[in-house]
C-alpha cells in the first residue's frame, strides 16, 4: 500500500464525509470508523514524510486534536460552515420585495473558482441566468430576486465548479413570499341623481398583504386606474417648547399620525424607566381632556407633580400592524417654598408672628399658607377676631389680646405643587430666666454685681427688682436710681443688680420678675448661692476653701455620727450599703472595720454628698439608729440640704406629690427653684404660694409641694402644653391624697371624677351598673394597679367575692372590674383567682398566695 493510494483515500474521504455531505451530522458510530481510517492513513503518511526528512509532527498535531474541548460558540460556528459553502439570507419575504442570499467559501483555493445560482422545484433543477432583469444586482456571492412573487417560491442553492467533473453544492434555502392575493367581493351598483356609483370592497388580510393596490375601470371608451399604498401607520410625537414644565402647571404633547388606512387604535403610555410602558387611561381627572381621534391625538397634563416625570409614546394600529413613536421625555422642575426663621413683635396687647415666604427660580407659585399651635392648624375663621387673616400674600400671624392661654408651639406651613415646608417653631410662653456663673462679682469699690440673663417670647414687658428685709413678708421695688443701687438696670435681656452695701446680702432677699403677655416668672437671689460665692473669694485659705472647705461641715457631721454609731452594728452597716449603694470601689469597703471607714467609703464614692445625706439617712433608720438619724434631719434643716420627710399642709395650703424619673442626687437646689417657679405659672401664682414641704421615697423620689388651696384645682385641670413644661422636669405624674395626674397619657379609667374626703355616701343603691376588665401581669402587678386606683378616689371601698379562692395560675391574670354606685363614690368587687383584697379602716391591703 503506497502514500499516493492514502492521499486519494483522504481526499474521498473528505469529499463523502464533508465536502458533499448534506449534513455534517453523523451518528456516534460512523464517526469512530472514520476517525479511526483517517488515524491509520495519516500514521502511515507520517512515516514517509518523516523519511523525507519533513519534521511537521502530524501524529502530534492528531492527538491534540482529539483532545481538545469545542466551545458552544465554536460548535456553532462549525455547524454552519460545515459546507465549502454556505449561503444566508431571510428566506421569508413580502410579496413585492426583494429578496437577496449571500454565499459564503471556505476553501483556501476559492479566488478563482466559479460559482453559479441553481432553483430546485422538486426533482427539476435549473441554474439562474443572473443577468435577468428579475435577478438585476447578483454576482458570484450574491443572488437578488426582485419583486419576489408567490411563482418565486422555490429552494436556491450555490454550486462551486471546480472542474468538469468536481462540482460542490451548498445547502439549499426556501424561499416563502409573505401575502395573500386580495379578495374583491361583489359589486354593488347603485344610481343617484343620473349618476351610477359602482361599490367595490377588498379585503386586506394582515400585514403581509401591505404594499401598492391598483384598481383599473374599463369601458369601450377606454380605461382608468388608480393606486392606494397600504402600508401600517406611523406616529410622531411633536417637539414643543414645553417639554420642561414648572411643577404644578399644565402642559400638552401632540402627536401626528399617517397612513393609508388611518389607525384604528390610539394608546398613550407612559414609563418611568424609557423601557417598560403602561396604559394611560385618558379619562383620569389628570389627563381629562385627552383625545385619541387617529387624525389629531394629544394627551393633556393638569397640574403636573413630580410623579409625571415621565417618558411618553403613543402606539398606533390599523388592519396592516402597529406602530410606536418616538420617546419623548417630560422634566418636571421647581423646589419647594422655602421659610426663614420667625420673629415675634410685641404691638401692644397683640403679637406678630412672622415668617418670610420665597420660592426658586422654575418654581411653582404658593397654594396655601396657614400656621399651627402645638401641630394643630388653628381655625383663624372661626376664632372670633383673636387672629387676623392669614394667606398667600399675607403670612404674618396677628394673635389679639395674647394671654397665658396663647403660649404654645407657633409653625408656619407653607405649600406647593411640589410640597409642602414648616418653618422652625416660635415658642410662646412664659418668661425665663438664668443665672450663670460668676453669680456675683466683686468691683474695686467694694460693690457686687449680679447679672441675670432673661430669655422671653414674646419679649417683656415689666422687669424689675424687689427687695424684702429678713422678717418681713412684702417686697418693695428698688429705686434703681437711689445711689445704694446706682448702676442697676432692668434693660432686657442682661439686666443687672448692683449692691453698694454688702451687708444687705445679710440681711435682706433680692428678687428679679420679668413678665410678658403670656404670664411672669419671679426668681429669689438665692442668698445662699451669694453667700458661698462671697465667702469663696473673700477666704484667704485659698484653694482649701474653693476645693475642699466646702466639705468640713459634712466631715464634721460623719466623724460626729461615726463616733456614737454602735459598733456591733458595722456588719449590717456595711451589708446595707453594699446592697442598696452602687459601688464602684469594693475593696475599701470589704476592708473597714469602723464606721468612720463605711462613712468615708460612701462620702468618696459621692453617695453622700454636701448637698444630698438621704443615703445616710436611709442607712441610721435601717439600723434604728434614731438618736444619730435625728442630729441627721436637724444638720439637714440647718444646711438646707436634701433629706426625706413630709410636712402637714398649713391651714390653706394642700400638699401635692410630683414623682420625678430622676436620680435625687443629682438634684439640686436650683432645680428646686426651677420647679417652683413651673407651677406657680402653671396655676397662676406667685412663688410665695408654692413651698416645699418634703421629699419622699419612691422608684426614683417625690417632692412635696405645699399650695395654697385655691390652685389645687387649676392644677388639676392642667392642659397639654403645661404638662409638657413639667415632663421637661422629669416629672412623670403627681398625685395628692384623692387623684393622680399621669403626664404619660390618660385612660378611659383615669378619667372617672376626682372625689374628695368628705364625698364618700354610704349604702348607696347598686344603680348604674358597668364593667371594665384589664389584665395585670401577675399579683404584684394586679396590687400596684389597685393601689393607684385607690389614690385616685376611683375605689371607696373593696368587698370580697364569695368565690375568691387561692389557686396558682400564669403570671397574666385578668380580671373583672364591676362599678356601680353614685356619680362621685363607686364601689369595687372583684373576682381573682390569685388573690384576695379587703378594706379594714379605710387602708388598702392585700394578700397574695
Amino acid at each position: 500500500m503506497c502514500v499516493v493510494d492514502d492521499i486519494e483515500r483522504i481526499r474521498h474521504l473528505r469529499n463523502e464525509s464533508f465536502a458533499h455531505a448534506d449534513s455534517a451530522e453523523i451518528s456516534d458510530d460512523d464517526f469512530k470508523e472514520f476517525w479511526h481510517e483517517a488515524k491509520c492513513m495519516i500514521q502511515r503518511c507520517q512515516q514517509f514524510t518523516t523519511s523525507r526528512g519533513c519534521k511537521t509532527d502530524y501524529i502530534k498535531m492528531l492527538v491534540e486534536l482529539e483532545r481538545k474541548h469545542l466551545t458552544f460558540n465554536e460548535y456553532i460556528s462549525c455547524r454552519k460552515r460545515s459546507r465549502a459553502i454556505y449561503i444566508l439570507g431571510n428566506t421569508h419575504v413580502r410579496c413585492g420585495e426583494t429578496a437577496c442570499f449571500e454565499a459564503e467559501i471556505t476553501l483556501e483555493e476559492d479566488v478563482d473558482l466559479p460559482v453559479s445560482w441553481h432553483r430546485v422545484d422538486g426533482l427539476v433543477t435549473k441554474q439562474i441566468n443572473i443577468e435577468d432583469d428579475k435577478y438585476k444586482g447578483s454576482d458570484d456571492r450574491q443572488l437578488q430576486i426582485h419583486n419576489v412573487c408567490k411563482d418565486d417560491e422555490a429552494r436556491y442553492k450555490a454550486v462551486i465548479s471546480r472542474s468538469a467533473d468536481v462540482n460542490i453544492s451548498s445547502n439549499g434555502v426556501y424561499l416563502r413570499p409573505m401575502g395573500e392575493q386580495p379578495c374583491l367581493e361583489d359589486l354593488v351598483v347603485t344610481s343617484k341623481t343620473e349618476e351610477l356609483y359602482i361599490h367595490y370592497v377588498f379585503r386586506v388580510l394582515g400585514e403581509e398583504d401591505k404594499g401598492e393596490y391598483t384598481c383599473t375601470v374599463s369601458n369601450a371608451v377606454g380605461s382608468v386606474s388608480k393606486s392606494v399604498n397600504l402600508d401600517i401607520p406611523s406616529a410622531q410625537i411633536l417637539s414643543t417648547s414645553n417639554s420642561k414644565v414648572i411643577c404644578g402647571s399644565d402642559t400638552r404633547f401632540d402627536c401626528r399620525v399617517s397612513g393609508c388606512p388611518l389607525p384604528d387604535k390610539v394608546e398613550w403610555q407612559k414609563s418611568l424607566d424609557g423601557t417598560t410602558f403602561n396604559h394611560v387611561d385618558i379619562y383620569e381627572r389628570k389627563y381629562f381632556g385627552s383625545s385619541t381621534d387617529p387624525r389629531s391625538p394629544f394627551l393633556l397634563l393638569w397640574q403636573t407633580t413630580l410623579n409625571d416625570q415621565q417618558y411618553y409614546q403613543v402606539v398606533v394600529w390599523n388592519l396592516m400592524g402597529k406602530c410606536t413613536s418616538n420617546k419623548y421625555f417630560l422634566q418636571i422642575t421647581g423646589d419647594r417654598p422655602n421659610i426663614s426663621e420667625g420673629t415675634c413683635t410685641l404691638q401692644g396687647h397683640a403679637v406678630k408672628l412672622r415668617c418670610d415666604v420665597f420660592l426658586y427660580d422654575e418654581s411653582p407659585t404658593l397654594t396655601d399658607v396657614y400656621w399651627t399651635k402645638d401641630d394643630i392648624k388653628l381655625n383663624i375663621g372661626g376664632s372670633g377676631g383673636k387672629y387676623l387673616k392669614v394667606d398667600v400674600n399675607n403670612q404674618s400671624l396677628i394673635i389679639n389680646n395674647v394671654n397665658y392661654n396663647d403660649a404654645g408651639d407657633y409653625k408656619l406651613i407653607a405649600i406647593n405643587a411640589v410640597g409642602e415646608t414648616r418653618s422652625k417653631g416660635i415658642v410662646l410662653g412664659v418668661p425665663e430666666i438664668l443665672l450663670e456663673e460668676p453669680f456675683c462679682e466683686k468691683k474695686e469699690d467694694g460693690s457686687q454685681w449680679l447679672t441675670t440673663t432673661i430669655k422671653s417670647v414674646p419679649v417683656p414687658h415689666v422687669v424689675k427688682w424687689s427687695i424684702k428685709e429678713n422678717g418681713s413678708n412684702n417686697y418693695q421695688a428698688i429705686n434703681v436710681s437711689a445711689e445704694e443701687y446706682n448702676g442697676t438696670t432692668s434693660t432686657f435681656p442682661h439686666p443687672v443688680l448692683v449692691i453698694k452695701h454688702p451687708e444687705k446680702l445679710e440681711n435682706c432677699t433680692f428678687k428679679i420678675e420679668a413678665k410678658n403677655r403670656i404670664g411672669k416668672v419671679e426668681m429669689m437671689i438665692p442668698d445662699i448661692i451669694i453667700e458661698d460665692n462671697l465667702r469663696r473669694k473673700q477666704s484667704t485659705l485659698g484653694k482649701f476653701h474653693m476645693d475642699g472647705g466646702s466639705r468640713v461641715p459634712i466631715s464634721k457631721l460623719l466623724n460626729h455620727l461615726a463616733e456614737k454609731f454602735p459598733t456591733e452594728k458595722i456588719n449590717q452597716l456595711k451589708f446595707l450599703i453594699r446592697a442598696s449603694c452602687n459601688i464602684k470601689e469594693h475593696t475599701k469597703l470589704n476592708q473597714a472595720t469602723t464606721a468612720a471607714d463605711c462613712f468615708l467609703v460612701l462620702l468618696e464614692e459621692e453617695i453622700i454628698t454636701t448637698s444630698n445625706v438621704i443615703a445616710m439617712q436611709f442607712l441610721l433608720e435601717e439600723t434604728k439608729c434614731e438618736e444619730l438619724e435625728r442630729i441627721l434631719v436637724e444638720y439637714a434643716k440647718k444646711r438646707k440640704v436634701i433629706y426625706y420627710y413630709e410636712k402637714p399642709s398649713e391651714n390653706g395650703f394642700k400638699n401635692v406629690r410630683f414623682h420625678i424619673d430622676a436620680n435625687l442626687h443629682h438634684f439640686s437646689f436650683e432645680d428646686e427653684t426651677k420647679m417652683k417657679e413651673t407651677v406657680a405659672n402653671i396655676v397662676g401664682c406667685s412663688i410665695e404660694d408654692v413651698r416645699v414641704n418634703g421629699y419622699i421615697r419612691s422608684t426614683s423620689f417625690f417632692i412635696v409641694l405645699s399650695i395654697r388651696g385655691i390652685y389645687i384645682d387649676k392644677l388639676f385641670s392642667i392642659e397639654e402644653h403645661d404638662k409638657d413644661k413639667l415632663r421637661k422636669l422629669n416629672i412623670d405624674f403627681f398625685e395628692d391624697d384623692f387623684c393622680t395626674i399621669s403626664l404619660k397619657g390618660t385612660t378611659g379609667e383615669q378619667k372617672l371624677k376626682r372625689r374628695t374626703s368628705d364625698s364618700i355616701p354610704h349604702g348607696e343603691p347598686k344603680q348604674k351598673r358597668s364593667a371594665l376588665q384589664y389584665k395585670a401581669d401577675g399579683p404584684a402587678a394586679m396590687k400596684e394597679e389597685l393601689l393607684c386606683y385607690f389614690k385616685q378616689g376611683i375605689i371607696g371601698r373593696l368587698s370580697l367575692h364569695t368565690t375568691a379562692l387561692y389557686s396558682r395560675q400564669p403570671s397574666s391574670t385578668h380580671i373583672e372590674i364591676v362599678l356601680w354606685g353614685l356619680e362621685t363614690h363607686y364601689q369595687l368587687v372583684i373576682t381573682c383567682a390569685t388573690g384576695q383584697l379587703v378594706e379594714r379602716d379605710h387602708q388598702l391591703e392585700t394578700r397574695f398566695q
